[in-house]
C-alpha cells in the first residue's frame, strides 16, 4: 500500500489557488478518458503533479506618468497603460535582440486577451493610476 500524499503545510494565495484549480480542471477535462504515456491515473499522482508544477506570475503596479505628449486638439491626452508578458523574450530560443522600438509594443506583440489595461484618465499629461495587476 502506497503512503498517502499529504497537502503542503503552507497556504496558497487566492491567485495561486486559482492557478492550481485551473490546472487541475484542465487536466480533468482534457486528460480524463484519453490515456497517454504520461497519463495521470490516480488522485495521488494528480496531487503530486499539482504540488510540483511551478507557479509563475508577475505582480505589477502602474503608478503614474509625467509629461506625456498631448494628442488631442485641446493639447491634452486621454492616456492609459497596457501591460502584458511577451512570450519567448529572455528565454532560450527567444529573440530579445530582434525587437525594435515602437509606440504600442504591447498592442502589437501580445494577443489582446492576454493584455491588461489601466483606466483611461481623461484630459491630462500627468496621469496617476496606482493600479495593480497580476500577470500570468
Amino acid at each position: 500500500m502506497a503512503p498517502e500524499i499529504q497537502p503542503p503545510s503552507h497556504h496558497f494565495s487566492p491567485e495561486q489557488r486559482a492557478l492550481l484549480y485551473e490546472d487541475a480542471l484542465y487536466t480533468v477535462l482534457h486528460r480524463l478518458g484519453h490515456p497517454e504515456p504520461n497519463h495521470v491515473t490516480e488522485a495521488s499522482e494528480l496531487l503530486r503533479y499539482l504540488q510540483e508544477k511551478p507557479i509563475f506570475c508577475l505582480k505589477a503596479t502602474v503608478k503614474q506618468a509625467k509629461g506625456i505628449l498631448g494628442k488631442d486638439v485641446s493639447g491634452f491626452s486621454d492616456p492609459y497603460c497596457l501591460l502584458g508578458i511577451e512570450q519567448g523574450v529572455g528565454v532560450p530560443g527567444g529573440s530579445p535582440g530582434s525587437r525594435h522600438r515602437q509606440k504600442a509594443v504591447v498592442r502589437h506583440t501580445i494577443p489582446e486577451e492576454e493584455t491588461h489595461r489601466t483606466q483611461v484618465i481623461t484630459q491630462t499629461l500627468n496621469p496617476v493610476w496606482d493600479e495593480t495587476f497580476i500577470l500570468y
